[in-house]
């Protein structure tokens, strides 16, 4: 006769690191060790949304701002968060720039800088939010961020959301 032996693990609590033991089954006369061994290692932190687009008016002061998720991770995961451009000068920033993970989340604000974009040119433009979170699964992920300016006689288009898609593997 056939027997079923269910064995889970709780990692509550556990550092991360390679935990073993064993689990000894016992039937009648005879017994049997059987080695057990147990990984706990980072968790990951999920960001979202993974890409931002803004759009405006060439010399037209439009505030905007998206907001950007924080959530799971170990406990009490630290962040840094750091915006960067590949042109039109410094139009994007990130608020908080660093902080802890809460349990229920944490949210980041991602801004136009609307002394730089009064000034900038019509076109696309290019930007990224680089979070960093050393204490999990992955050390950095990185949010792309668009920016299109539209000329003083472009007439409105559609716009789609997402403005973009991401994969990631």
């Amino acid at each position: 006769q056939s027997v079923v032996v269910l064995v889970t693990a709780k990692p509550a609590g556990l550092a991360q690191g390679l935990y073993s033991g064993t689990v000894t089954i016992t039937a009648q006369d005879s017994s049997q060790v059987i080695p057990v061994y147990y990984r706990v290692g980072k968790t990951a932190v999920t960001v979202s949304p993974r890409q931002l687009l803004f759009t405006l008016k060439q010399a037209v002061a439009t505030p905007a701002t998206a907001k950007i998720t924080l959530s799971g991770g170990p406990s009490s995961t630290s962040f840094t968060a750091t915006a960067s451009t590949s042109g039109g000068g410094n139009w994007l920033s990130v608020s908080p720039t660093q902080g802890t993970i809460a349990a229920a989340g944490s949210t980041l604000t991602v801004s136009l800088q609307a002394g730089v974009t009064n000034s900038i040119q019509h076109g696309l433009y290019y930007g990224q939010i680089q979070i960093s979170t050393p204490n999990a699964a992955q050390a950095s992920t990185t949010v792309r961020v668009a920016l299109k300016v539209f000329g003083t006689t472009e007439s409105s288009r559609l716009l789609l959301t997402p403005g973009g898609l991401g994969f990631a593997a």
